[in-house]
């Protein structure tokens, strides 16, 4: 097969063609269609998800141990944000969609992945002690 090659000077020659910014940048209907996508993402939020606080947060700790202390700290402070929102939607599907919670904690596939709820718990308030001395927030997460 061969791979069409451009030629020298043709994207000069021929400006790029205008798009549009969608519909739903426009749209009246924009908030309550992210409104909408918002519940669906907390109904079927997987409680595996948590592993995105847990394997940055030991990164994170690792490069403050070794050395890079910037590193360490913007990846913590990803940390902080990405529990915060991962718990206000946990919460959230607990409050809302409580039956969808349930059939995943009974789930033998799904269930394990609490486990990373605890896990990323526990990551955080250990870095939050190792990079920023926050013992009481550690005590706070580690006992949780």
């Amino acid at each position: 097969m061969r791979v069409p090659v451009a030629k020298p000077g043709f994207a000069m020659n021929h400006p790029a063609p205008r798009v549009s910014p969608g519909p739903m940048a426009t749209s009246p209907d924009a908030v309550p269609a992210l409104l909408a996508v918002a519940k669906i993402q907390i109904r079927d939020l997987h409680p595996a998800y948590f592993a995105m606080v847990r394997t940055p947060g030991i990164v994170a700790t690792a490069c403050h141990l070794t050395g890079m202390p910037l590193v360490g700290k913007v990846l913590a402070w990803f940390n902080y944000a990405a529990y915060a929102v991962l718990a206000a939607m946990l919460a959230a599907r607990i409050v809302f969609y409580s039956r969808f919670f349930y059939d995943n904690l009974m789930d033998h596939q799904c269930g394990v992945g609490f486990f990373t709820v605890v896990a990323g718990t526990a990551v955080l308030g250990s870095q939050s002690v190792i990079l920023f001395g926050l013992h009481r927030w550690g005590k706070v997460l580690w006992i949780r």
